[in-house]
């Protein structure tokens, strides 16, 4: 086909012929190598687009939010019998934790308004704070460090074994008549705990634990702490009274949800201690920040702009992947390497989406329930599902750049390449020269050199 009666093809031909052409990528001639050079630039502008979405996520704000409760939860000193300077990674035994939570962790709790004598400013903070009106309860007794409400009272919670799964050792009978196993599902205590009612992962919502040592399954034995700081000490203290974290216990997790209302940001927060059967405690701690809204409801219409370009992109590939997937077949198609990466892509990509937007119903459905209860939540499963749209945004935005080495062919083509853009770029500059430069023949001569004055003539004839 000339070029002439290329110009001359209707949107429905060139649709179609762009859908049935080859995607592999040749330099062997001029045309060619044009048409490479602009599916180079489509596929740069698609790559960018992606790596923008793929990132929508990963926030500096969650990157600062995080920080912070570190700093405040884990990175400060505590003041431990015999080591006035500890760390949280310093809790190695009951007493320490007893320690942490009483002069740690409620304190963190305790710290209300930066404004604690006006208790109405939250309600008239220059920020957005509607949302304050519509949550159920007390607000001025769950905003910590102003625009941080608690989503429910935080709550402790423990994971124990049945006793008399091991075999005693009569050597250490009178110190410690009763041998408790290491943790397994099996071996996972279930009955009641000093009065406390056993609770499943499905009645509670929550999700399997990795801590360091092993996989927890169960959500445990739960005490529930409230606002009140002075009620949350004689809480803590009559569970220390009464060993509530005794031998057979294997993991003690803290965790509460905060709300930050000014950027619309989820914190999930879990402090773990796990205890292994041989004693000791190992602390571990997760702080995971997740967006509220989702790409396609933010607020920066700039985002929403790049995420809807980003899939009319992916959805205009699928098509012609799908054409040549019905033109060659699909066993043929996915035995090229390139092949499959577009195809892994493209279907990783939907996978996002689809998973943006459960995420978003479903954190819309628990915020909901926040305006008709003030119980705790869990959102253990909008962690997860958060965690799973970051793993395929990663793998999506791996398999994508790694097409791009179809583009880069090291071989005598990339020769041809390269003289095809010289000679593109040189045709492209002397045409600006020449439309810049016409006034006086001097200054063209200047500009273009001998070779060029046929050219400076004609230009200044016109």
């Amino acid at each position: 086909m000339s070029e002439l009666q290329a110009l001359r093809l209707s949107v429905k031909d060139r649709i179609y012929l762009w859908l049935h052409r080859s995607k592999e990528i040749k330099y062997s001639t001029v045309r060619g190598a044009r048409r490479a050079v602009v599916d180079f630039l489509v596929y740069i502008i698609f790559v960018a687009l992606a790596s923008v979405v793929t990132q929508m996520n990963n926030t500096k704000n969650m990157y600062y939010y995080n920080n912070a409760l570190q700093s405040l939860l884990v990175k400060r000193a505590i003041n431990f019998e015999y080591n006035p300077n500890g760390k949280f990674e310093d809790i190695h035994n009951i007493d320490r934790f007893w320690v942490y939570t009483l002069d740690v962790l409620l304190n963190f709790l305790e710290k209300g308004d930066f404004r604690p004598n006006d208790p109405a400013a939250i309600y008239t903070f220059p920020n957005e704070t509607s949302f304050y009106d519509e949550l159920y309860g007390n607000m001025v007794e769950r905003n910590i460090y102003h625009g941080n409400v608690l989503l429910g009272p935080p709550r402790l919670r423990q994971i124990c074994v049945r006793d008399g799964l091991c075999p005693t050792n009569p050597v250490f009978s009178k110190k410690s008549p009763t041998c408790y196993a290491p943790y397994s599902w099996s071996a996972e205590s279930r009955a009641n705990h000093q009065g406390y009612q056993w609770v499943s992962m499905a009645e509670d919502g929550a999700t399997p634990i990795n801590g360091i040592l092993d996989w927890y399954f169960g959500a445990g034995f739960i005490q529930r702490l409230t606002y009140n700081y002075r009620e949350n000490v004689e809480i803590i203290k009559n569970l220390r009274d009464n060993e509530w974290f005794s031998r057979n216990t294997r993991i003690v997790i803290i965790e509460f949800n905060l709300y930050h209302i000014m950027t619309d940001l989820l914190e999930i927060v879990k402090l773990r201690f796990e205890q292994p059967s041989f004693g000791g405690i190992f602390p571990s701690a997760t702080f995971t920040a997740l967006r509220r809204h989702s790409i396609f409801t933010t607020s920066d219409w700039s985002l929403q702009a790049v995420a809807c370009c980003y899939f009319l992109m992916v959805i205009m590939f699928t098509v012609r992947e799908i054409a040549i997937i019905f033109r060659i077949g699909f066993k043929k198609y996915i035995h090229s390497f390139f092949n499959f990466t577009d195809f892994t892509s493209y279907l990783l990509s939907f996978m996002s989406l689809v998973m943006q937007v459960v995420h978003h119903f479903y954190i819309e459905s628990l915020m909901q329930k926040k305006k008709q209860t003030d119980q705790y939540i869990s959102l253990d499963w909008a962690c997860f599902m958060g965690n799973v749209a970051t793993y395929i945004n990663g793998i999506a935005i791996f398999m994508i750049w790694i097409r791009l080495l179809t583009f880069l062919i090291i071989n005598r083509t990339m020769t041809v390449f390269k003289k095809v853009l010289l000679r593109v770029q040189r045709q492209r500059t002397d045409w600006i020269y020449g439309r810049v430069a016409y006034h006086p023949n001097g200054l063209c001569r200047v500009r273009f050199g001998i070779i060029w004055r046929q050219r400076c003539e004609i230009l200044q004839s016109e």
